[in-house]
């Protein structure tokens, strides 16, 4: 009984181990990270970005962290970042996995 109740005051409290957080508002920290791989996702879709702002993002808890970031480029167009985090142990650098054009409408997935 006491574990039905804290599932319905927090359905996330049971989320799946190693499935994809709910998406938020990226804090300074993800913001920062996105940012800073922007020349490695402009090589990747060999194209260059003049806007580049990190809207949304979802994670999952791995070895690590996947992070997979909304990013505006334009009116009506985005980018779809995966992006992982080792460990600290492991030297913990964020590394992009891929990248995807998507429409600013799009919703962020696993890919």
């Amino acid at each position: 009984a006491v574990r039905s109740l804290r599932k319905a005051r927090n359905p996330t409290l049971f989320a799946m181990a190693g499935g994809l957080g709910v998406s938020s508002t990226p804090d300074a920290e993800q913001t920062e990270i996105a940012k800073h791989l922007k020349s490695a996702v402009e090589t990747k879709l060999g194209t260059t970005f003049s806007k580049f702002d990190v809207e949304e993002v979802r994670t999952q808890v791995v070895a690590g962290t996947n992070y997979f970031f909304k990013v505006a480029t334009g009116d009506d167009s985005a980018v779809h970042l995966r992006v992982f985090k080792g460990l600290p142990h492991t030297g913990g650098q964020p590394e992009l996995v891929d990248a995807v054009v998507k429409t600013a409408t799009d919703a962020i997935d696993y890919f």
